[in-house]
């Protein structure tokens, strides 16, 4: 069940949501490719990421290892090509206009969901078969009748960025320990936040990091990135020993260990575990050696921010709000509405609409400052004023305090 949730739900989505764009813009894949040097650098990521996967999956069947190697396809899927390539590139597909960028993205995601299904051929031979029918075999009456009969997918060096990975893979670290502060501080994903702290293990992170802090400011939805120094007080840490782990081991030692570990510098411990590297204590004339695991450490943000830390990364987001951001937040709140009742009115994503938008004084003032906003969001085309809101035709939303009512009609 786990495996058909996470794995093949969200190959399917990715597959699903590719043909329903390809269809709609009528993508053709055997038009004349985009050249490397062409490709946006999302793109080469992702196809140097899918190259890999290709070299990794190869010595995983070679040495007779078929979990890793579908743990590779799994995780590749799940993680980099939907929940990063795909969910960040959404608005290349969505906009009406042609050109090389969305050609280029049609043309990279065909090229995963390719790839990515022959690699899993030996482990779903049925689905696979289904996915190359309709994917190439439909387009293409001269390919292999068979995903089985086709080449085995071959590394392209062309396409392989270990730097480009690497310096992905520091964005993405953020983010994901971003995500965790939003959590633990409760406020709403699509509420904006003034700014992130981030402090990183080493210097030389902090140049991949400015070059794409554009990308974690929209995932993070933040206003700007303050880049700290290691010795910049943001959390307090307590250490306590994994008593799951070693506590047998200590035995009559434990209260004296916990009294130590009350007293010791807790950021040295965090950088010891990220590092690998063992703390040692002298506890009664004993010398005591704590791998990364046998100590927890406990981490608690400053006051008016939520953090959170992970291998030598600390996030911090602050937390305080002003009107202007409230406001903000609640526009992109309103979009979403909208683009439910879209979804419970039965209309096609590329349907075009007529929107209006009723509230209290607080939405009026919304509705002032990110009219058009919400327009381009939703692919409303017209506006319509109170006098020309159907109530038969209309939804409300409650959020906290405030409530708005959206009335749509389809445009033909």
């Amino acid at each position: 069940d786990e495996v058909k949730r996470k794995f093949f739900g969200t190959l399917y989505n990715t597959y699903a949501f590719f043909t329903l764009y390809a269809n709609i813009d009528r993508f053709n894949n055997s038009e004349p490719a985009i050249p490397h040097e062409q490709r946006p650098e999302i793109d080469r990521w992702i196809l140097s990421e899918l190259h890999t996967l290709i070299e990794k999956v190869d010595t995983h069947y070679a040495n007779y290892e078929p979990t890793k190697a579908a743990r590779e396809i799994s995780e590749f899927t799940q993680e980099l090509l939907s929940n990063w390539y795909v969910r960040r590139n959404r608005r290349r597909f969505w906009k009406s206009e042609s050109g090389i960028d969305k050609q280029s993205a049609y043309r990279t995601l065909y090229q995963c969901l390719d790839l990515v299904h022959r690699l899993m051929a030996p482990f779903t031979p049925f689905l696979s078969e289904e996915i190359y029918q309709n994917l190439v075999r439909s387009n293409d009456q001269a390919a292999p009748v068979s995903v089985h009969m086709t080449s085995w997918p071959v590394v392209d060096p062309v396409w392989q960025n270990e730097a480009l990975i690497e310096t992905l893979s520091v964005v993405q670290k953020v983010v994901a320990l971003g995500r965790t502060a939003r959590e633990r501080s409760r406020i709403r994903v699509r509420q904006p936040l003034s700014r992130l702290l981030v402090r990183l293990p080493n210097k030389n992170m902090v140049e991949k990091l400015d070059a794409h802090s554009g990308q974690v400011l929209d995932e993070l939805n933040v206003k700007i990135i303050e880049v700290i120094e290691q010795d910049t007080q943001l959390v307090t840490y307590r250490v306590k020993p994994n008593l799951p782990r070693v506590g047998k081991r200590l035995g009559k030692y434990v209260p004296a260990v916990r009294a130590m570990l009350n007293d010791i510098n807790g950021a040295d411990v965090v950088k010891a575990q990220a590092a690998g590297d063992p703390i040692t204590l002298d506890v009664e004339g004993q010398r005591l050696e704590f791998g990364p695991e046998d100590l927890l450490v406990e981490t608690t943000a400053a006051p008016g921010f939520a953090s959170a830390e992970s291998e030598g990364f600390l996030v911090a987001l602050d937390t305080e709000l002003t009107p202007a951001l409230e406001t903000e937040g609640l526009a992109r709140e309103m979009v979403r509405t909208v683009q439910e009742a879209r979804k419970t009115t039965g209309l096609q994503i590329s349907d075009r609409i007529a929107l209006g938008i009723q509230g209290s004084p607080a939405i009026d003032a919304v509705l002032t400052d990110y009219r058009d906003y919400i327009m381009s969001e939703t692919l409303a085309t017209t506006w319509l004023e109170n006098e020309a809101q159907d109530a038969t035709n209309s939804v409300s939303h409650q959020l906290e305090q405030h409530r708005w009512v959206i009335t749509i009609e389809k445009v033909s």
